[in-house]
């Protein structure tokens, strides 16, 4: 049942990547995540972002997350952040500040393991404010590249509950590299359909992630 999941989400992939590259729309992300591990338990987080149109050549948004990840227990993860974003457009820029709180689920199924992270955010702009709903389902190889190298795919629907509508889809690749000194570097792929002007956009974004994590010392 496991490996029939993995595979329907590569070809759902592999289906819709054509019509991204069909746009041939591109940006780049930058994320890097720095983790304090207080126990067992308890993960205070950093989280800074930088994005760009094309490869590096026009930032247009900024951002920084702060919060903890609380472990309930095996199967659960709650986690409260704050999320500042300062969006640039020509010589102006906005702010949009972002409390929110995911409520995460992990499983495995047949050596295939995922995770249902529940995401509510509350977006304070200058114009209005809104209310979303994000769902992401991520599922991870059993196999190891290696011995370290792990893939994982993933989804994510947006849904504006103030709208009353699904106006964001992105579907995940991922590759994640295990390093020494507890850091962890990652390159993705994201297919993002976004609602603008009741018309559906592509882009293809391409993007790495450098986390650190400093654990507690006894």
């Amino acid at each position: 049942m496991g490996k029939i999941i993995l595979w329907t989400f590569l070809f759902s992939f592999f289906l819709n990547i054509n019509r991204g590259f069909s746009q041939n729309n591109w940006e780049y992300r930058n994320h890097y995540e720095i983790t304090y591990s207080a126990s067992n338990t308890l993960d205070f987080k950093i989280k800074p972002k930088t994005w760009f149109r094309g490869i590096i050549n026009d930032l247009y948004s900024s951002d920084v997350e702060i919060g903890f990840d609380k472990k309930i227990n095996y199967w659960m993860i709650v986690s409260p952040y704050y999320r500042h974003i300062i969006q640039f457009k020509e010589d102006n820029y906005s702010v949009i500040y972002y409390p929110q709180v995911d409520i995460a689920f992990f499983g495995k199924l047949n050596n295939i393991s995922f995770n249902n992270r529940n995401r509510f955010e509350y977006r304070i702009k200058e114009d209005n404010n809104s209310i979303r709903y994000r769902n992401k389902l991520t599922i991870k190889s059993p196999v190891y590249f290696h011995d370290k190298i792990r893939l994982s795919v993933a989804e994510e629907p947006f849904y504006d509950c103030t709208g009353k509508e699904f106006n964001k889809n992105r579907i995940y690749f991922n590759i994640v590299f295990p390093m020494e000194n507890n850091i962890t570097v990652e390159l993705f792929y994201i297919l993002e359909h976004f609602k603008k002007e009741e018309k559906w956009q592509y882009v293809n974004v391409l993007g790495t992630s450098l986390k650190y994590k400093i654990n507690q010392k006894n």
